[in-house]
């Protein structure tokens, strides 16, 4: 034995004495890897981790049947506003060392990738940074500024790997618009790309890991690219959003038609439709597609409205003590329409309802979707496969008012 690694000291000692009294070396891990679990615990969360094996009803359906409507509904809506929390405390933790448009830049980027590769646009936006770019690109005129953002987004991504002279290295010639997308890219990456020379990334196929190709990394980014190009390098993004929603202070919603309209309205925000290479590609010079395809689609920006900006907007809002803008964000958090299913969800309504949904609970909102979500990771522990320690059943058990306090 030479060395002792550990992750994390509980002293100050530098040597360990071994049984026969000779000594080795210390070495604590956890300083040269925090910037690596940062990474992690930023672009990860439980709902993206592979899905739990399908299992029968869990110990806590029988009590679920059970329960008291209204209690319930409100057992419901506190898990929901708890998870909601927590995405706004992991905002608040990043705001300690960044701005909040550089935060939401983060959540929007992360957002874009699919398990493994989340990761991966999590450092892009690291290296990448907001006011970085916005210095850079200050005087580059709004018509050229897409294609100067996907220029250094991409190649910093070392998503780029076609030569420009594809034929000479023994592949098939790239047709014309290829060329003429190449040659802009290359051309704005030779202004630019001096800042970011040394920040490129190695090229892996772990940006491909499980997605179809509607979703490869190229035309997420080109999506990112014009929505800052549309949206955010002239302004505070946080601030836009925030005028967005100026009319709807005054205005108060008060119909369903009302919340579709508004989050239609912030939604709009993250769906780029401007012409673009990659709306007709799949792959750089791949065939190209008759019909336009979005880059981001519209189930992708409802969750982006969701999970990235509403916590982003709520630390503004307490930022800036403003009461009236928070529970307008709490409105719109109660009344969003439900998410695209995921794994977690899917195993939860098993796991309580069975067969036999509860009509007390309105799974075409997406707080009711959070609150599953959240149960899992306090109730069950993330536990798919064993109940004994299900804290949901021992609390549920315990007859309540409506007027208690909650769990």
């Amino acid at each position: 034995m030479i060395l002792h690694a550990f992750f994390r000291r509980d002293d100050a000692l530098v040597v360990d004495t071994l049984h026969h009294g000779s000594t080795i070396e210390r070495l604590e891990l956890e300083p040269m890897l925090l910037s690596d679990l940062e990474t992690l615990t930023q672009s990860l969360a439980p709902e993206h981790l592979p899905a739990p094996p399908r299992e029968h009803q869990g110990a806590c359906h029988g009590v679920f049947a059970e329960l008291d409507t209204l209690w319930l509904r409100k057992f419901f809506d506190e898990a929901a506003a708890t998870r909601m929390e927590n995405k706004i405390a992991r905002v608040v933790r990043q705001r300690q060392v960044e701005s909040l448009d550089q935060v939401l830049y983060q959540s929007i980027m992360t957002a874009m990738g699919h398990k493994s590769s989340r990761t991966l646009f999590y450092i892009l936006a690291k290296r990448v940074r907001l006011e970085e770019l916005r210095d850079f690109v200050f005087d580059i005129p709004s018509a050229d500024l897409p294609l100067a953002l996907e220029s250094v987004l991409l190649m910093v991504g070392g998503l780029l790997t076609l030569p420009t002279h594809a034929a000479e290295c023994g592949g098939p010639a790239v047709d014309d618009e290829t060329q003429a997308y190449l040659d802009s890219i290359y051309r704005w990456w030779s202004r630019l790309g001096g800042f970011y020379q040394d920040r490129c990334l190695e090229p892996t196929k772990r940006w491909y890991a499980g997605i179809r190709p509607a979703s490869f990394p190229q035309r997420r980014i080109a999506g990112v690219a014009h929505i800052l190009a549309q949206q955010s390098l002239r302004q505070s993004f946080v601030q836009l959003c925030r005028a967005s929603l100026a009319n709807w202070l005054a205005n108060p919603p008060r119909t369903a038609r009302d919340f579709r309209t508004l989050v239609a309205q912030l939604v709009s925000l993250f769906v780029p439709e401007n012409p673009c290479y990659w709306r007709h590609r799949y792959t750089l010079g791949g065939r190209r597609m008759e019909h336009p395809m979005e880059l981001i689609g519209k189930e992708q920006a409802y969750s982006i409205v969701f999970n990235a900006l509403l916590p982003v907007l709520f630390c503004d809002a307490r930022e800036r003590k403003d009461e009236l803008a928070e529970a307008l964000l709490w409105r719109i958090h109660d009344n969003f329409p439900a998410l695209q299913a995921n794994a977690i969800t899917r195993f939860m309504r098993g796991r309580l309802l069975g067969d036999t949904p509860r009509g007390t609970l309105n799974f075409r909102l997406e707080k009711t979707n959070q609150a599953l979500l959240q149960l899992f990771q306090d109730c069950c522990r993330n536990n798919s496969r064993d109940c004994s320690s299900c804290l949901f059943r021992t609390q549920a058990s315990e007859p309540r008012s409506v007027e208690e306090d909650s769990v």
